[in-house]
């Protein structure tokens, strides 16, 4: 039913959502198909006329020459077995519920036109998030997966920060635009870490230690690496936890350590979770600063307190202040009983595997 530019339809809900903002298009019908039960035809959409912007139990409403929001976004797939490259331009409904999931179908259809569903492969992501009014996001990672290309993707995250932005606590953001950059190696680009060890076993407060990593590649190439830290000056005397592992299982080495978790729990299929943030700025840092799968990671655990204060860890604070704090009744404030030092370094395979050691402090001579 038209009513000048107003639109009335189906006489039943589409998704009962409500007030909505669904895009309303022309369509061409190529045949029906009848049923005794339901008949039913099959169109294929044409340009877009308007807007859908009620959807009831009795129905869905709408106006012509008015249109809904959109998020462009671009997908780039380069497929270096294949030699195959292909661009991809499309609009993305603005929708909490419905954007991340389109946008991971989206990148799915467009890797499946370039290149395999099955079999091993290296995939390297790069994201690019244009929000209005703020700096662009940048994001980069590198995924391996031996299973179908579905069960790859759904568990790679590639959507979270998209839906981590969309249903965030602080605000409304408005999208731009989204890029995808996806490269395809039909190889397999991995690694573990078989064992870490250090110079020495014992160490003073403001010492740099030396901790040697071996990583197993699957090739089986051996790499030894070495990552300095740089304990505080006022390290405590007992034990330093040490651990080592790639960026995608970092939160479970944390664990390992007794530290507080830096990024969120993830949730198969939505990807949610949330991070210790208290403002639109931190959580974009916060995701930005996030290791990736190809990192390697050493973390340090420090048995002294550290004061997070919105989301601020503050660390070497006098005994005093941290005593003050410790009887706040601000719930922003927090005490942890260890403090965390980490040092990351970006390598060519995807990294696998956690390894954990003990270094003695002793108090520093002379004192």
């Amino acid at each position: 039913y038209r009513d000048g530019d107003n639109i009335a339809a189906f006489g039943h809900p589409f998704l009962w959502m409500g007030r909505s903002d669904f895009p309303l298009t022309g369509a061409y019908v190529h045949t029906i198909l009848p049923s005794q039960e339901i008949s039913f035809k099959l169109a294929s959409s044409l340009d877009m006329v308007g807007r859908i912007n009620q959807d009831r139990v009795y129905g869905i409403g709408g106006r012509l020459n008015e249109f809904p929001n959109l998020i462009p976004v671009s997908i780039t797939i380069r497929d270096n077995g294949l030699n195959n490259h292909r661009n991809y331009e499309l609009e993305v409904l603005d929708s909490k519920i419905f954007a991340p999931m389109l946008m991971e179908w989206a990148v799915t259809s467009a890797i499946m036109g370039v290149s395999k569903v099955m079999g091993e492969n290296t995939i390297k992501a790069t994201q690019e998030i244009l929000l209005d009014k703020m700096e662009p996001i940048k994001l980069e990672n590198l995924f391996y997966g031996s299973a179908n290309l579905f069960e790859f993707i759904s568990s790679g995250g590639w959507t979270r920060p998209i839906h981590l932005l969309m249903d965030n606590q602080f605000g409304e953001v408005k999208f731009r635009k989204v890029r995808w950059e996806i490269e395809i190696k039909d190889s397999r680009k991995t690694a573990r870490v078989e064992n870490i060890y250090l110079k020495k076993i014992e160490a003073e407060p403001g010492d740099e230690v030396k901790l040697g990593i071996t990583l197993k590649a699957f090739s089986g190439e051996v790499v030894d690496k070495e990552v300095t830290i740089k304990l505080p000056d006022d390290t405590p005397q007992g034990i330093v936890l040490i651990g080592s592992c790639g960026g995608g299982e970092l939160m479970n080495l944390e664990a390992m350590l007794g530290l507080p978790p830096t990024r969120p729990m993830r949730f198969l299929f939505w990807e949610t979770g949330e991070y210790n943030a208290y403002n639109l700025n931190q959580l974009i840092r916060l995701m930005e600063k996030e290791e990736k799968n190809n990192d390697l990671v050493v973390v340090a655990s420090i048995p002294r307190n550290r004061v997070d204060v919105l989301g601020e860890k503050l660390s070497s604070l006098p005994a005093s202040m941290i005593e003050i704090m410790k009887n706040s009744t601000d719930t922003n404030v927090r005490i942890e009983m260890r403090d965390e030092l980490k040092v990351s370094e970006p390598t060519d395979w995807v990294i696998s595997g956690i390894k954990t050691l003990n270094l003695v402090v002793k108090k520093k001579k002379g004192r």
